[in-house]
């Protein structure tokens, strides 16, 4: 009897033991199981202009604070230095150029292959929420999010216990605060408290800029601008953390779209137009996920398409092979970039085509269409007190360290020593000391253009002709019987080429009078027909041979060869002036997002005919 009660008491502390073992494990099942949550604080158009950075103009003690307490990266950069197609890279992990994304407001679609990094931390049940600008370049479906209209996108509305990725977006630094009698939206600038506001005279604008008064000015309203960020978006949103309680859940990043809205810095792919702060918080729980101890620096070279692949890491999914992006956070973290690559392709209405190399000390850009000057004229960014100074520097001839960046053409290379010549201006690429390194990098974009198969040599409408053909870009750039990308880099073009783009490409390059002519007589393409005009005009033909080559692409139903056209004709000065009636109709339309870059365009050049 006694027997069989002691092994009574034995049998149930056994079953005993046997539960708290599952709790415990259970426990540790569900600790494994749980994933951070995400929350990305994105400021726009703006530099490392904050105290934490070493900005002596700077009035940003939450953001200080925040990174006293979190991951501050030295070397982050967007993947070009303009909003929506750097926000195309940021949310598909890929460079623009390589699924046809990089044309500023492009008409490209997403290809179905290509799917942006919520889309997958949804299905693994995250909450998805996009508050204020999206602006990716392309069209988001309805699988994206789970909520992005402003008062409905926001973390407290996911299901108990479900984590979350959130975007919250600050519109306040952008470009257009800068312009005169603007007011911003999201935050009240009659609250600017005069410890808060700078003065025109005692800020110190980078060397980048023109030494002006009104330059000075419109720096000090930038400025003020990241300080009420600072005092009336950040500071609140990081208090709601807490007061909703999953500040101890989430890992936040805070960055720019890309670089402060100047001539020289947005949409220019320098260190100016694409270096970006970025600040990245773990909390405690998620500390051992970081890289490096709070309030730590990180030199790591880093691009924010590289974000994307860092979030599904550290959230132990998956990442897609065909990512340009590499993680460099979490258990699939890649090595560290030796290089970062840079896109200039159409800004509004501009036609341009551009790549950067940058590496730990040297920049090399490669100007593919150098007849296209380093600062044209940008309807958008005209506006800009910052814009009329180098204007007027141009218009007396007084250009001094900006002699190169106002010239009317582009060398074909450029090189610059980022340790000796931050701002950029002393070109090494014609230095013999430096031919090493210029061959060197120079091999190294090659390669890229052909790692990424680079759709940039394609006009657009070429590109859009192109995606209508194969499905998207990107099929049909992987396509070398196409998209002959190897001949194109190294030059191999000629003029009866069977290929319009390879025809395009040379036509651009010859300065042949005879053999452009006799091109042009039989050539059908309007986009290749355009460049014919453009170099026959350059190499010496009278006005009156090509006009009629604009007249007739500038009245085709070909929107992009007309914007290509228009363009050439901008450069072309007195050429167009027998098109004056036809381009005042052009410039009459209604600027809808169909026409605007025609209309300005079009009431450009009218400016140069009084």
């Amino acid at each position: 009897m006694k027997h069989d009660r002691s092994n009574r008491v034995q049998s149930l502390i056994q079953q005993g033991w046997i539960v708290v073992t599952l709790l415990f494990s259970a426990s540790l099942h569900s600790q494994e199981n749980e994933r951070p949550s995400f929350l990305f604080l994105i400021a726009e158009d703006m530099s490392p202009n904050l105290g934490c950075y070493g900005d002596p103009d700077a009035k940003t003690p939450n953001l200080d604070a925040f990174a006293a307490r979190s991951v501050r990266y030295t070397r982050a950069f967007s993947a070009t230095g303009v909003c929506a197609t750097s926000r195309s890279a940021l949310i598909t992990g890929m460079h623009p150029s390589s699924i046809g994304t990089q044309h500023m407001r492009s008409r490209i679609a997403l290809p179905e292959a290509i799917r942006p990094f919520p889309v997958a931390l949804r299905e693994a049940g995250y909450f998805c929420v996009n508050r204020g600008k999206e602006d990716f370049n392309f069209t988001t479906g309805p699988e994206f999010w789970d909520a992005k209209k402003w008062k409905e996108a926001d973390w407290t509305r996911r299901a108990k216990g479900q984590p979350f990725f959130a975007i919250y977006n600050f519109p306040d630094t952008h470009e257009s605060r800068l312009w005169k009698g603007s007011k911003t939206s999201l935050v009240d600038q009659t609250k600017l408290t005069d410890v808060q506001r700078h003065d025109p005279d005692k800020v110190t604008p980078p060397q980048w800029l023109p030494d002006d008064d009104a330059v000075r000015k419109e720096w000090a309203r930038y400025e003020d601008l990241v300080s009420l960020m600072d005092d009336q978006y950040i500071g609140p949103i990081l208090r709601h953390l807490e007061k909703t309680g999953v500040a101890g859940d989430t890992i936040v990043f805070f960055f720019s779209d890309h670089g402060a809205p100047f001539p020289r810095g947005k949409q220019w792919i320098t260190e100016a137009g694409t270096r970006v702060p970025l600040l990245i918080h773990f909390p405690e729980k998620w500390r051992h996920l970081a890289p490096v101890h709070p309030g730590e620096v990180s030199d790591r070279l880093v691009s924010l398409m590289d974000l994307g692949p860092s979030v599904l890491s550290l959230a132990g999914l998956d990442i897609p092979d065909h990512l340009d992006g590499r993680a460099f956070l979490g258990a699939k973290a890649s090595a560290p970039r030796k290089t970062l690559v840079f896109t200039r392709d159409r800004m509004d209405e501009r036609i341009d085509l551009i790549r950067t190399v940058r590496d730990s000390r040297y920049r090399y850009t490669r100007n593919f269409l150098p007849q296209v000057p380093q600062f044209p004229w940008l309807t958008y960014m005209e506006k800009l007190e910052s814009s009329k100074a180098f204007r007027r520097l141009q218009a007396r001839g007084k250009e001094g360290r900006f002699r190169n960046f106002l010239a009317e053409t582009k060398p074909g290379e450029e090189l610059y020593d980022l340790e000796s010549d931050p701002d950029e201006f002393t070109n090494l690429a014609d230095d013999p000391a430096h031919r090493e390194t210029l061959e060197r990098m120079r091999r190294e974009l090659a390669d890229w253009m052909l790692e990424t198969r680079d759709s940039g040599f394609l006009p657009e409408q070429q590109l859009m002709a192109a995606e209508k053909e194969a499905g998207s870009v990107r099929e049909f750039c992987a396509d070398e019987s196409r998209y002959p990308l190897q001949r194109l880099i190294a030059d191999e073009v000629s003029l009866d080429d069977a290929n319009a783009m390879i025809r395009y490409h040379a036509a651009l390059r010859s300065t042949k009078l005879a053999d452009l002519r006799e091109q042009l007589e039989k050539e059908s393409d309007s986009d290749v027909r355009v460049a014919l005009a453009w170099s026959l005009r350059h190499a010496g033909s009278e006005a009156g041979e090509v006009v009629p080559v604009f007249k007739q692409v500038i009245e085709s139903e070909y929107a992009f060869s007309r914007v290509l056209a228009l363009n050439a004709l901008d450069y072309l000065g007195e050429t167009a002036r027998p098109l004056l009636p036809i381009l005042e109709t052009i410039a009459a339309q209604k600027e809808t997002r169909e026409t605007i870059n025609e209309c300005w365009l079009s009431k450009r050049i009218l400016t140069r005919f009084p």
